[in-house]
């Protein structure tokens, strides 16, 4: 993203090649976060996936997470979400299994609204399952291209 932004540059003038300047990042943040409003206006279920970042408060030296994206991003997108999971992986005798962390446990950041108190902290990773939990409508939507 940052790359299409310097290519334009500002005023007709590109600075492809050269370093960001701080105008850049801003209008970085301001693209993502209008971005993903965008996709989260189609008539559709969005699902969006990301790394998380650990990193050592400096004053505190707890450890703390979030999404692994540059500067502020990291802060900035999340607000656009309602639901935001963290997956578990936890080794078993039947191999790894996998749950889905609907709220914060102290450490990773989650949060469901549409789960309210409905959703137990950690749930199966099946979200259609998580939609019909919640009340929610579950179908399948109609797809926006239509394919043949």
């Amino acid at each position: 993203m940052m790359f299409e932004i310097l290519r334009r540059g500002t005023g007709g003038k590109t600075r492809r090649g050269s370093n960001p300047q701080l105008q850049d990042y801003l209008i970085q943040q301001l693209t993502a976060v209008d971005w993903l409003g965008v996709l989260m206006g189609l008539p559709c279920h969005v699902l969006v996936t990301g790394h998380i970042a650990i990193e050592k408060d400096d004053l505190t030296g707890k450890l703390e997470t979030g999404l692994l994206m540059y500067g502020k991003l990291s802060a900035k997108v999340p607000l656009v979400f309602d639901e935001k999971y963290v997956t578990r992986t936890r080794d078993s005798s039947s191999g790894v299994e996998y749950k889905l962390l609907t709220k914060n446990d102290g450490y990773y950041k989650a949060e469901t609204r549409m789960g309210g108190m409905t959703f137990s902290q950690l749930e199966e990773p099946d979200i259609k399952k998580l939609l019909v939990k919640a009340g929610a409508d579950a179908s399948d939507k109609t797809p926006l291209i239509e394919s043949g």
